[in-house]
Order: structure tokens, then C-alpha cells, then sequence
């Protein structure tokens, strides 16, 4: 998994829109679909629902989706994410959300000496 197909799905989730996703990250439309197309085979189960109006996170991301967002905190230089994903308990999360969330803490590694246990 990768960050920018991450930060792509993220920017769509809370737009609603490819588009907008597409013209914060200097990438066309159909670019941020490829990736976001990959992201959802990679981890085996669809993340938005697309509709004529535009995208929205499925229900099982859509619970999660502020979380992530408010916990990813770029750093620069270099580039991290930290992701501390603030959830009542992994057991109240979908299977869905749990296989999520843990891609995206794969794909945004907590910066050495900023890992909590």
C-alpha cells in the first residue's frame, strides 16, 4: 500500500468528490480512480460508494473516516504520518474497518521515537 493512494481515498472520502480529490493532489480524475480502484483490491473490499452526485465512504469506512483523518499529522521534512487511531475498541469495528485500519497504519508508519505502545 501506498501514501498517496491513501491520502487519494481520504481526499475523495471527505469531498465526495474524484475531482476535488484529483485537484489537491496534482493528479487527473481518472488517475485518482486507478488508484483508489487499486487501493480497494488491495484490501479486498470496497471504500467508497460512487453515486451520479459524486463518491461517499462505505458504512463500514465512513464510522472511522474522522479518526483517521484527525490522526494523520504530516511531518516534513521527511514525509510521516502518524496515525493514532483513537477508537473506543477495535471489538466495537466492522471486519471491514479492522482490515482498514490496519492498511493504513501499514502505509503510514509512526516515525522512530514517536511510536506509542
Amino acid at each position: 500500500m501506498d501514501k498517496v493512494k491513501c491520502e487519494a481515498f481520504l481526499l475523495a472520502a471527505e469531498s465526495g468528490s474524484l475531482s476535488e480529490a484529483a485537484r489537491k493532489l496534482g493528479y487527473t480524475q481518472p488517475g485518482i480512480t486507478r488508484m483508489i480502484d487499486a487501493l480497494e483490491s488491495e484490501v479486498g473490499f470496497p471504500l467508497l460508494l460512487r453515486t451520479k452526485k459524486g463518491v461517499r465512504p462505505t458504512s463500514d469506512i465512513e464510522e472511522m473516516l474522522p479518526r483517521c483523518r484527525a490522526s494523520a499529522i504530516p511531518f516534513d521534512p521527511p514525509q510521516y504520518i502518524h496515525l493514532g487511531l483513537a477508537v473506543p475498541s477495535l471489538h466495537d469495528l466492522s471486519p471491514a474497518a479492522k482490515k482498514f485500519i490496519s492498511y493504513i497504519k501499514e502505509a503510514f508508519p509512526e516515525p522512530a521515537g514517536n511510536a506509542s505502545s
